[in-house]
């Protein structure tokens, strides 16, 4: 709640930016203020909040449906996703980290099986030593799998706020797979709205610290006409 407030008393900004930016602008405002936010958590405290996220993850339906465990490799002050590769592990799952080929701007996943499989990046994000097998190479297009996305601010529809690279919508637009896609956010991150555009994926579900946040079902088509109606409001 104090976030929300927070965010409120950055009214006459918020409204600057949406008249002199359109939606970009007014995502660029929503990131700065919301990764200030969470920046500001303890690290003692981001761990604790983390550690009950992976345990809320890891007793759901979802995770022990699916073989295949696609994460992002945490950093700075995101969602550790240590404790959720690790309980992968030894659930015998299979655990995908993602590999970015800045060149092209494009991502896919990479198996890692040991944490010593894992090598600094670009941006200081850790990723995979190696770049074959990927998840889109070498797993059957029909199996269901778990991507967990991570993201600076999410709504109650499922939209998101990244970092402005648009590697995981990209991705999800080129991949023939069937994913269920999960937000990983404290629930500090969770907005009644954020900007979204044509291009947006949403997620399946948010889940927090507070346990699970599930979309409304409803079609895409349906949650492009959020995403416009969104836009129309900026």
């Amino acid at each position: 709640m104090k976030h929300h407030q927070d965010l409120r008393q950055y009214g006459t900004r918020l409204e600057e930016k949406t008249v002199n930016q359109g939606v970009p602008g007014l995502k660029a405002f929503l990131r700065a203020v919301c990764l200030q936010r969470r920046d500001q958590l303890p690290a003692s405290e981001r761990r604790h909040r983390s550690l009950l996220i992976a345990r809320w993850l890891c007793s759901s339906a979802w995770y022990r449906q699916s073989k295949d465990v696609l994460t992002y490799l945490s950093v700075r002050s995101e969602v550790d996703t240590r404790p959720i590769v690790e309980m992968a592990w030894q659930d015998g799952k299979r655990v995908w980290a993602p590999k970015t080929n800045r060149q092209e701007q494009t991502m896919d996943f990479i198996e890692i099986r040991q944490w010593t499989d894992v090598i600094p990046g670009p941006w200081g994000i850790e990723e995979p030593a190696q770049t074959q097998p990927s998840f889109t190479a070498v797993v059957p297009p029909e199996r269901t799998a778990l991507l967990l996305v991570p993201a600076v601010a999410f709504d109650r529809r499922g939209f998101r706020i990244g970092y402005g690279g648009g590697y995981y919508d990209r991705f999800l637009d080129r991949a023939s797979h069937r994913f269920l896609t999960i937000g990983l956010a404290f629930d500090m991150q969770l907005l009644p709205w954020v900007p979204a555009e044509a291009h947006d994926w949403p997620v399946d579900g948010v889940l927090t610290e507070r346990g699970w946040k599930k979309i409304p079902p409803c079609s895409m088509a349906d949650r492009m006409e959020l995403s416009k109606a969104t836009a129309r409001r900026t």
